[in-house]
């Protein structure tokens, strides 16, 4: 692999930097937004008719990624940021990751909203009709419907049409009528290669590490530079993206609290939502210093954790992540040899930076001389 590519997780559903010929290519671009639909967090973008570039759209609080949560409160349901603080008061109202149940009829919260059961379908259109209202608003684009969307979807979904169906239909069903869907890896390519270029055609490794997915799969650039997710050669998880993470660092904080301080960290299900924000909020402290005090509980002094005790909680994690990239350039051995690979592409949302530096690590281990295919 002669180049590791780093890149968060929103670059994957914009298209910086293109040009576009006219000021009519433009404009019919501005009516199509694409959203990069996370199991954690979403983030919406559009063409801006005024500079004829790709942007994200201002919808989550002070950011542009907007959490991927629904809470369902006395007077209908609220979204994002809106949902996350409801949810410290009433966690068992409060949803997220319902986008890996889609294709599932299973209630996942109680009651129902419009006279729909809340299951992933309807929670899934809601989230989406909320995003699309959001993007509607005076003052964005005038209050013009917005009727077309490209939403991305994790590679792992191609094994299961039904998912693909329930999405596409939650997305109608939110007011988009016209609807695209790809897959979140070729989505990735297509924005970080218009931003900053490749050096060959060659196929690309994708390593998409998200808030609740872990995608590898395999790119193909064709002679006319059109990218291709080549599905037979990919390998994911819905239990190894970012959260996970958190919890492995929540049950080592409750360990220590118990080992020096002789305290127990509540384990009653309806507290895991607010402990998980706090560690949430934790890991982005230390993408900015090298250690920091986490406090799991109102009236309790922290206990201090550092960028090498989190890296050793990973360990593990990060070796599960290598192992299934090595299952994918397994896969692809009647294909490809190694040295046909140009890049390595790891995109991030739901880890943060200090382990996507530990990560980088971990995959530039991945060589000929340490691995044959």
């Amino acid at each position: 692999m002669h180049n590791l590519r780093i890149a968060t997780k929103h670059q994957s559903c914009i298209e910086t930097g293109k040009n576009y010929p006219s000021a009519e290519l433009v404009e019919n671009y501005a009516k199509v937004f694409g959203i990069d639909f996370g199991t954690t967090k979403s983030v919406v973008s559009w063409v801006n008719p005024a500079t004829g570039r790709a942007e994200t759209v201002r919808i989550g609080r002070d950011s542009d990624i907007v959490p991927t949560s629904v809470y369902k409160g006395d007077n209908g349901l609220l979204f994002g940021d809106d949902a996350e603080d409801e949810m410290l008061v009433a966690p068992l109202r409060y949803r997220r990751n319902f986008k890996l149940s889609l294709g599932e009829n299973t209630p996942l919260l109680r009651g129902t909203v419009e006279g729909r059961n809340l299951d992933a379908e309807s929670l899934t259109s809601f989230y989406l009709g909320y995003l699309r209202e959001e993007c509607c608003r005076p003052g964005f684009i005038d209050g013009t419907p917005i009727e077309k969307a490209v939403i991305t979807f994790p590679v792992t979904f191609a094994l299961h049409p039904a998912k693909l169906v329930a999405l596409e239909r939650a997305a109608k069903n939110a007011g988009f009528n016209n609807v695209k869907l790809m897959c979140e890896p070729e989505a990735a390519g297509h924005a970080f290669l218009k931003e900053v270029g490749s050096n060959s055609n060659k196929p690309i490794l994708v390593v998409d590490w998200g808030g609740g997915t872990l995608d590898i799969s395999i790119l193909s650039i064709g002679a006319d530079n059109k990218i291709k997710c080549l599905r037979r050669f990919f390998k994911g998880s819905d239990t190894m993206g970012g959260e996970r993470i958190d919890r492995l660092l929540l049950d080592y904080a409750k360990k220590r609290y118990a080992e020096e301080k002789c305290t127990k960290i509540d384990n009653a299900l309806c507290a895991l939502p607010k402990q998980l924000r706090t560690v949430e909020r934790f890991k982005k402290q230390l993408d900015r210093q090298d250690s920091a005090s986490l406090i799991l509980a109102d009236g309790l002094s922290g206990i201090k954790i550092s960028r090498s005790d989190l890296a050793t909680i990973i360990e593990p994690f990060m070796d599960e992540a290598i192992m299934l990239i090595r299952g994918v350039l397994d896969t692809a051995k009647n294909k490809f040899i190694y040295e046909d690979f140009g890049e390595m592409l790891f995109t991030h949302f739901g880890v943060s930076g200090p382990m996507i530096l530990s990560a980088s690590s971990h995959l530039r281990d991945i060589t000929p001389g340490k691995y044959e295919i």
